[in-house]
């Protein structure tokens, strides 16, 4: 079994209107026309964070577009991921926990069962959805706009605001789902650490959102970004943490959903 190993930060072909890392190319790939689709359980990103796949899935390619493929090849610097090798090598489903592959399904259920509370408003929204895994800031930066347009935007700002003036609430014209959902836990005296524990990550990713892909001065951008790697030490373990806290405010919102407390 042969395969190709290669950074997923290097260079795209300068041709391409918008350039595209190579992640991006195995993820959905267009590049002068050609398409290339390779399903989530045909590449994968090892221990040193090298994309992989099997040469057997570029073969599909022209044979040009093949020769720009080999163009980003390097040596292994680790094995396949643990992943890989366990479900293409050894038959086995990999039962590992995945806090991004856990909210993406609980959201999609909430879609398929129509929540009053939470919509998916752009189909897209969940495949867009993935994990930073180059040290990029703006690849970092993108991976969390687009995982607040999933989780924050599908918040349904009506259903909040009319639970939380039922409660005799005097709401301001000014609030949005997140504040609304502060208030009405408050109300209704929930223990404050469960309520932080809803509302908080979505305060942090949509304040991150707003920051980073939007008009904050860049030494106050850097400052955050400096306070996140040194809490964290990378991009990427600083979003699945995030995610992580999402998908568990997520399953704590449709647990007092089913108990009517929102």
């Amino acid at each position: 079994m042969r395969y190709q190993f290669a950074q997923p930060s290097c260079a795209c072909d300068s041709k391409v209107e918008n350039p595209i890392k190579i992640l991006r190319f195995i993820r959905q790939t267009i590049r002068h026309g050609v398409r290339l689709e390779i399903g989530a359980q045909h590449y994968d990103i090892n221990e040193a964070g090298q994309v992989h796949t099997y040469i057997g899935y570029l073969g599909h390619l022209p044979y040009a577009e093949q020769l720009y493929w080999k163009s980003f090849n390097q040596a292994p610097k680790a094995t396949i991921s643990a992943r890989a090798y366990k479900t293409d090598f050894m038959a086995q489903f990999d039962t590992s926990h995945d806090p991004l592959v856990s909210l993406k399904s609980r959201l999609e259920r909430l879609a398929v069962q129509q929540s009053p509370w939470w919509q998916l408003k752009d189909e897209k929204a969940i495949q867009r959805a993935h994990y930073p895994y180059t040290d990029s800031q703006d690849e970092w930066a993108n991976e969390i706009m687009a995982l607040d347009q999933l989780v924050v935007e599908g918040l349904n700002r009506a259903h909040f605001k009319a639970k939380t003036e039922s409660l005799s609430v005097k709401v301001d014209p000014q609030w949005q789902s997140i504040k609304l959902i502060s208030e009405c836990l408050g109300a209704q005296s929930i223990n404050v650490d469960e309520a932080n524990a809803i509302v908080k990550p979505l305060q942090s990713l949509h304040g991150l959102r707003s920051k980073m892909k939007g008009h904050l001065g860049g030494s106050e951008a850097k400052g955050i970004r400096n306070e996140i790697l040194s809490a964290h030490g990378n991009f990427k373990t600083h979003y699945r943490k995030l995610v992580s806290e999402c998908d568990r405010a997520i399953k704590l919102l449709s647990e007092h959903s089913e108990q009517g407390i929102i």
